[in-house]
């Protein structure tokens, strides 16, 4: 039972067969109603933010076993985004290469412990952010609350 103003979430893995199925059922005195809240036509992205914090530019190029999403330069301010879609066996892995002036880090920037802790749903995405910043690289999920996760060094 939910109170008012309540809300139930719950994050899950499409499965092999590209077949999942979730549906609710409401109850509400003598009133009740069922409708689907997902299929593969109602399907959920991930959304990736890179927002570059850095004076002078920042130069990075992100890319998962599949995936080279090339060389990209950013601004103070400016952000590299792309959507994904997680494997069903919860094992997809994208990783950064930052470089800034003399430092270069190789960061992390989605896996599944990353999703559990950091991406949150927004909309239709789930959003994992991530902020370069002079002292390191910082996640959130709704850019609010920051951890500081790497360093430069």
């Amino acid at each position: 039972m939910l109170p008012t103003g309540a809300e139930f979430k719950w994050k899950f893995r499409i499965n092999f067969f590209e077949t999942t199925l979730f549906f609710c059922h409401f109850y509400w005195g003598s009133k009740d109603k069922s409708f689907v809240t997902y299929d593969k036509n109602i399907d959920l992205k991930y959304c990736l933010h890179i927002i570059s914090r850095i004076p002078n530019e920042l130069l990075l190029r992100c890319q998962s076993a599949d995936d080279d999403l090339g060389n990209h330069t950013l601004s103070t301010g400016e952000e590299f985004k792309w959507n994904f879609h997680p494997n069903f066996f919860g094992t997809t892995l994208f990783f950064c290469h930052f470089y800034w002036g003399s430092k270069d880090k190789s960061v992390v920037t989605y896996d599944n412990n990353i999703d559990w802790k950091y991406c949150h749903e927004t909309s239709n995405y789930y959003n994992c952010y991530w902020e370069a910043r002079p002292d390191g690289f910082y996640a959130s999920g709704d850019q609010k609350s920051w951890k500081l996760l790497n360093k430069w060094t």
